[in-house]
């Protein structure tokens, strides 16, 4: 009989999805600082950026990516022991996704970076130079939201389609369950998509900032300022589970 052999990757995917549930759950900076120890400012950057995104990381050809502050981009292969790769710009990155088997980074003044392997990265024209914020791959397709409405979509990482949405809202986060596209911004703002192609607005209820969207437990959770959480079991339908706090 033969024996078994146990696959490496098995831990780190399992370590990269406790790692991606934590961070939507707590969204505390010191957490992140404990365990993303980025160099100097770098560090920093991602710990007080944590309330902004939940996708800084994503893994993808048994190669786990980070990105941070001025371009910054990291890979390990056992989350421990990281190495810094160039990424060919000097703009913040903001989040990861891994898609098609490609990684896409994206970040400030309309930047994209993106990558077979994690290691060697080109630059990619996204169209735009708005402050990109959430990235998500998701039923074939790459879609990126970020400041003054933009919502980009690709299904291939390198060929971008802006999407008219009638907003001015700061997009921060994007995520995908139950087969929806959700976006959460500014001014309590909360867009849904079953493509990502076509959105339409639900009502939130606030409008206070929103900072970040994910799901978890049969349901969607988005965050804002001073602590405001909102869930919702089929993206239309939202119920504040705490009001912001009167500073």
């Amino acid at each position: 009989m033969k024996k078994r052999t146990a696959n490496p990757l098995v831990p780190l995917k399992l370590l990269v999805l406790w790692w991606s549930w934590a961070l939507s759950l707590s969204l505390l900076a010191s957490e992140i600082a404990a365990c993303l120890e980025l160099p100097g400012e770098a560090g920093l950057h991602q710990a007080k950026s944590v309330n902004r995104t939940t996708n800084r990381l994503a893994f993808g050809s048994g190669v786990m990516v980070k990105v941070g502050f001025h371009g910054g981009v990291w890979t390990s292969t056992d989350a421990t022991n990281w190495i810094q790769r160039g990424s060919g710009t000097i703009f913040s990155l903001y989040a990861v996704a891994y898609g098609n088997g490609l990684f896409v980074a994206i970040g400030n003044e309309g930047a994209m970076v993106t990558s077979s392997d994690g290691i060697r990265w080109s630059v990619c024209d996204s169209g735009i130079d708005e402050r990109l914020r959430g990235i998500i791959y998701a039923n074939g397709i790459f879609v990126v939201v970020g400041y003054a409405g933009t919502i980009l979509t690709s299904s291939d990482g390198v060929r971008w389609s802006k999407r008219n949405f009638k907003t001015e809202a700061r997009l921060q986060s994007v995520a995908h369950a139950r087969g929806m596209f959700v976006a959460v911004g500014w001014g309590g703002l909360i867009l849904t998509s079953s493509d990502g192609r076509r959105w339409r607005k639900q009502p939130s209820g606030i409008s206070a900032r929103l900072e970040a969207i994910t799901y978890s437990n049969t349901a969607f959770e988005a965050f804002g300022e001073n602590g405001i959480r909102l869930i919702s079991h089929d993206g239309f339908e939202w119920i504040a589970t705490n009001q912001p706090k009167i500073l």
